[in-house]
């Protein structure tokens, strides 16, 4: 389920292209920060 920021975004009229790009960047980031504390399993 993708997160409440980006629904509500979707819902709200922004355009699809750029709330994907920042939801991909949210996860990179997230998944990063994983990878430093050793936790990427």
């Amino acid at each position: 389920m993708p997160p409440v920021r980006t629904v509500r975004r979707l819902a709200a009229g922004d355009p699809v292209d750029e709330v994907a790009r920042d939801h991909r960047a949210r996860l990179e980031a997230a998944s990063g920060a994983l990878e430093r504390a050793g936790l990427d399993g």
